[in-house]
């Protein structure tokens, strides 16, 4: 489902520090996919987060514990200790993994 694309985020400045993102202060190393198809996800932004753990390839933790800070129509911002991720409503309305970020202190 997922064309994995890692990207390594370089976030801040010696005047404002690591950037924040998603609600947490940001570790360098962060990633972003592009989306083969836009349909085909998950119910929730929430399962749609313990999926792409299970089967992105890219983490392997934390398998629970993800919670919905924010949502709109397009996209969801999802929380778990340290780490973030976000998830966009695909064209069926259900929901995938499109970026994350690991969150440092």
């Amino acid at each position: 489902m997922w064309q994995k694309r890692n990207v390594v985020r370089r976030g801040g400045n010696a005047v404002t520090g690591p950037r924040l993102l998603h609600g947490c202060r940001q570790r360098p190393g962060g990633f972003d996919v592009s989306l083969v198809r836009n349909t085909g996800g998950e119910p929730t932004p929430v399962e749609a987060a313990q999926t792409f753990i299970r089967t992105g390839g890219i983490w392997s933790s934390p398998q629970n514990g993800w919670r919905v800070t924010s949502e709109d129509q397009s996209g969801a911002t999802l929380v778990a200790p340290a780490s973030s991720l976000h998830a966009v409503r695909l064209a069926d309305a259900t929901w995938a993994v499109d970026s994350g970020s690991r969150c440092s202190g």
